[in-house]
């Protein structure tokens, strides 16, 4: 708590011990318990998707924009952190996982998703909300989903979903999107032996310890030394911490276990759900809905 905010914090204890019992204060209306899509205002900057808090800080009922608010317990009255806080950490998460803005659009829920294009909508559909529900809570023995199918189907629209259902449903889930084809580009190239270049990869591996959640867009069968090393290690790190994984992919399954090793296919597919994702190329069909 900063000295401002406890001169604020005393400031605000005092004047309610100071005034008389038959004159409560009137009890604020109710704040959600979690919060939804609507309380989110989604937009497209520098092609990636940002998130700002329909609301400021100072526009919470409870807290005032103090993020906190007082509680008593037992004769005690101690500062809590508002819920309000949880909002405002959405928005951040969501704007720091660099989502790509697809078509142009961003913050597709899944249940706005055009299901009807793929082939088996009704099962796909099915199995990637069941995957959601115990993938985020945690509760799940099968943290990756992979979704795998010819280009154009809808497989980093559904990942985007996922992604901005992790934010909504866990503000401090912390997801990373990495588009596999340009972190290879990058990172793949770079010395063994530089310490400049060591210094990106290992910010990068930092970036992905501290996430709660991993999406890897257009997974490639090019993979190099470096890749099919750093896959392993994200599979591993999803497996044993069940932290939730996303995977896209045009190739089938048996050419990602020749590129990328039977031991990281292996854990992927044996510790997640894998999805043939069939359907029309929409690029060439016409805009989602």
């Amino acid at each position: 708590m900063s000295p401002i905010e406890l001169a604020e914090f005393t400031t605000w204890a005092a004047t309610t011990a100071a005034a008389a019992p038959e004159q409560p204060r009137p009890a604020p209306p109710p704040i959600p318990r979690q919060w939804s899509y609507e309380h989110l205002t989604l937009s497209v900057r520098d092609g990636v998707g940002v998130a700002t808090p329909a609301a400021p800080w100072d526009a919470c009922p409870h807290c005032r924009g103090l993020r906190y608010t007082v509680e008593a317990n037992g004769g005690y009255e101690y500062a809590v952190t508002c819920r309000c806080d949880l909002l405002h950490s959405s928005a951040a998460t969501y704007t720091r996982a660099g989502i790509p803005a697809i078509a142009g659009r961003v913050g597709q829920r899944l249940s706005d998703l055009d299901w009807s294009r793929i082939d088996g909508a009704e099962r796909v559909r099915e199995r990637v909300e069941t995957w959601a529900r115990g993938a985020m809570a945690r509760t799940s023995d099968r943290p990756i989903l992979v979704l795998w199918g010819p280009p154009g189907t809808g497989k980093t629209h559904i990942a985007a979903a996922l992604t901005l259902h992790a934010c909504v449903t866990r503000p401090h889930a912390r997801p990373a999107w990495l588009r596999w084809s340009r972190v290879l580009d990058v990172m793949g190239r770079m010395s063994d032996v530089d310490p400049d270049e060591q210094g990106r990869r290992k910010a990068l591996r930092a970036r992905l310890d501290a996430s709660g959640m991993v999406v890897i867009d257009e997974l490639t069968t090019q993979g190099g030394e470096w890749g099919t090393r750093e896959l392993e290690r994200i599979v591993s790190t999803a497996v044993d911490e069940r932290r939730p994984l996303v995977v896209t992919t045009n190739e089938s399954p048996e050419r990602a276990k020749v590129a990328h090793g039977a031991r990281a296919w292996s854990r992927m597919a044996g510790a997640g759900e894998v999805l043939d994702v069939r359907a029309l190329d929409y690029r060439l069909t016409g805009p989602r809905k």
